[in-house]
């Protein structure tokens, strides 16, 4: 979390504000509900000391941050501030009312789309959760696959006489047999 900080501030060059975030910490883990400092919530909580210190308390929240206050992440430890919850899922994509339910039962099923999506190319449920899983790469590695398209050369596997020729050239560039060819121009 701490190493996270850090690096947003050097990167908005405010490196000089981290005692700032140090104090707005424990404000922060209060007004979202105590949640547990642990993956992925203590970085939801330190970056968001972080937004609050560099553009003023809430005026700027992350999804994660807004998935928290709506439930995505299970019910806080303590209630969420009304008043800090209102303001984070002001204009929020799911809505501005907070779940009372199991997150997962807020999700769409989508193994018919992912069906549809991959009709004529997947051969078997397998296929098909590759695809649902990894939408972009999925296809791709379908298409390679079943031979619709042709595997790039970068993504194939090496071959034993690529692993030699590689052997050799670490060998002699081991024995100083190899030189950095003159720079020319």
């Amino acid at each position: 979390m701490i190493s996270n900080m850090v690096s947003q501030l050097r990167e908005q060059k405010a490196l000089h504000r981290l005692e700032e975030v140090y104090e707005e910490l424990p404000q922060t883990r209060k007004d979202l509900g105590y949640p547990p400092l642990v993956t992925p919530t203590s970085q939801i909580v330190g970056v968001q000391a972080v937004l609050n210190v560099l553009f003023g308390r809430y005026k700027f929240t992350t999804e994660e941050t807004k998935g928290y206050a709506y439930g995505l992440y299970g019910r806080s430890p303590v209630p969420i501030s009304e008043e800090i919850q209102k303001t984070i899922l002001k204009g929020y994509k799911r809505g501005e009312t907070p779940i009372t339910c199991r997150p997962a039962d807020t999700l769409e099923p989508e193994l018919e789309k992912a069906k549809e999506a991959t009709k004529g190319i997947a051969k078997n449920i397998q296929d098909v959760l590759i695809y649902a899983l990894y939408p972009t790469t999925g296809m791709q590695f379908l298409k390679w696959k079943y031979g619709l398209e042709p595997v790039p050369d970068k993504v194939k596997p090496k071959t034993m006489e690529d692993i030699k020729r590689e052997d050799e050239l670490i060998e002699r560039a081991k024995r100083g047999e190899l030189v950095e060819a003159p720079k020319t121009g």
